[in-house]
């Protein structure tokens, strides 16, 4: 392939990384923040672009309701976390926010009712039974 092709494509590459870049931004601009209940399951990291490359840090974590999500994250906050760290993620559409550890070994499922902050149910466990909003012991 000529040299100039190849500049071309990844002139071509660059312009739809930043394109799509600006519409996920604003698309996570319009949603709000959301805070659940989680667990880190597994992190990873992908070195590039060799002597002047860097190095993107990820996380997956999965939510009280079986989601799981993984989110890039700098290396600052990737170090402080640990796999099988349990705590409050806080997101904002695909967006991470913050993950704020659990310090005491308390579980998330419990035996004690709850009211749901979502439509007001009583139930017991990690979620609400009816429209599965997280509980979140905030003490």
């Amino acid at each position: 392939m000529p040299a100039f092709m190849v500049n071309e494509m990844s002139g071509g590459f660059a312009i739809y990384n930043l394109i799509r870049g600006i519409i996920e931004e604003e698309s996570n601009s319009r949603v709000p923040q959301q805070e659940a209940a989680a667990v880190i399951v597994s992190k990873r990291f992908q070195v590039f672009g060799g002597e002047n490359g860097g190095t993107e840090y990820y996380v997956t974590f999965e939510l009280a309701d079986g989601e799981r999500a993984e989110f890039r994250v700098n290396g600052k906050q990737y170090g402080r976390m640990a796999e099988r760290d349990e705590g409050l993620l806080v997101r904002k559409g695909t967006k991470f926010v913050d993950f704020k550890r659990r310090l005491d070994k308390k579980p998330f499922v419990t035996e004690e009712w709850h009211e749901c902050p979502g439509c007001g149910a009583k139930f017991k466990g990690a979620a609400c039974d009816y429209c599965g909003t997280p509980w979140i012991d905030k003490n």
